[in-house]
């Protein structure tokens, strides 16, 4: 009896904190989005040239979703007024690189403002200097760039 009573108490206790984990109800997104960058620069993607040169990204997309279909601008500054606003380029006036500061983070969405209802905590570091605004006018709560090149970068 004494035995049962043991092994309930315990099947009771890792039970009960089994059910305490804090397991988050949305999962972690991270967006890494680099210049002159292809699927032929990263491992999982199918690389020759790179094979095992990009391990922790191959461990991220293992892991996680990855991001197979899309449709970009051959720029970094459009490309970026996508990503932001989740619209085409000629939608916000963003269609080429001198031209990427004209969507304002008054009149488009954001995805950083979009995640930030959905409950998320957003940061971004690297190059924002084709944006107009910095990252906190577009809503990310945390950011890093360097403001020394002509603009936020």
């Amino acid at each position: 009896m004494n035995r049962v009573l043991t092994t309930l108490a315990f099947l009771t206790a890792v039970t009960a904190s089994l059910l305490a984990v804090n397991i988050p109800s949305r999962p972690n997104i991270v967006f890494l989005f680099a210049d002159d960058l292809g699927i032929e620069g990263i491992n999982c993607y199918g690389s020759d040239r790179f094979k095992d040169k990009t391990p922790n990204i191959d461990a991220l997309a293992r892991t996680g979703i990855r991001f197979e279909r899309a449709y970009s601008a051959p720029l970094c500054g459009p490309s970026r007024c996508q990503i932001m606003t989740g619209r085409y380029g000629f939608r916000t006036g963003g269609v080429n690189n001198q031209a990427a500061h004209n969507p304002s983070f008054k009149d488009e969405p954001s995805l950083a403002k979009t995640l930030k209802q959905s409950g998320y905590a957003t940061g971004m570091a690297g190059k924002w200097r084709q944006m107009g605004g910095s990252p906190g006018d577009w809503g990310f709560d945390e950011f890093i760039t360097d403001n020394t090149a002509a603009g936020w970068y």
